[in-house]
């Protein structure tokens, strides 16, 4: 809980759960523009899903086994792997 992101998520320090949001969408924006636009268009944030997905560490949404594999790669591979993750799980959405 100590982690960077994790604490700043646990806390409600919201300008730094922003700068967060901002990255990821950013990154939203390079990795899968075609979602990104239609956010935009719709007027979404990722603040909307990204906050519940992160605070619950992906157990909210995913079965226990496989959230059970994405927290040891979080912890082999740090912070921005949850990022990743989550831009897996909404191009998987997407298609």
């Amino acid at each position: 809980m100590h982690k960077y992101m994790l604490f700043t998520f646990y806390s409600f320090d919201m300008p730094k759960v922003n700068i967060v949001f901002n990255v990821f969408m950013r990154l939203m924006k390079q990795h899968i523009p075609k979602l990104h636009t239609a956010f935009q268009s719709l007027g979404l944030q990722c603040s909307v899903f990204l906050f519940e997905w992160v605070v619950a560490i992906y157990s909210n949404i995913l079965p226990l086994n496989f959230s059970a594999r994405l927290w040891d790669s979080w912890l082999f591979y740090g912070e921005v792997y949850f990022i990743r993750i989550c831009l897996a799980i909404c191009l998987c959405l997407w298609d």
